[in-house]
């Protein structure tokens, strides 16, 4: 059986829809320092890359928790 290791230490981001994602570090091994990731570019990648459809405009009035209005005209221009 293989060594699991401990949960360490976690830290918890908040932003909203409108805010860009952090760049975050990433600890890998416990000597090394921790490598960087760029979420918010990984998340553009990621979303122009994909083969998953879009969201339409239209199913923005759907979301639920519905989004402030500041948002939804966020996400409209980002779509």
């Amino acid at each position: 059986m293989a060594n699991v290791a401990q949960p360490g230490p976690a830290s918890v981001w908040e932003f909203g829809v409108q805010d860009q994602l952090p760049t975050i570090p990433i600890p890998l091994n416990p000597l090394d320092r921790p490598v960087v990731l760029d979420l918010q570019r990984a998340f553009t990648e990621l979303y122009a890359y994909s083969t998953y459809p879009k969201r339409r405009v239209e199913e923005l009035e759907m979301l639920r928790p519905a989004l402030a209005e500041d948002e939804l005209d966020a996400l409209r221009a980002f779509l």
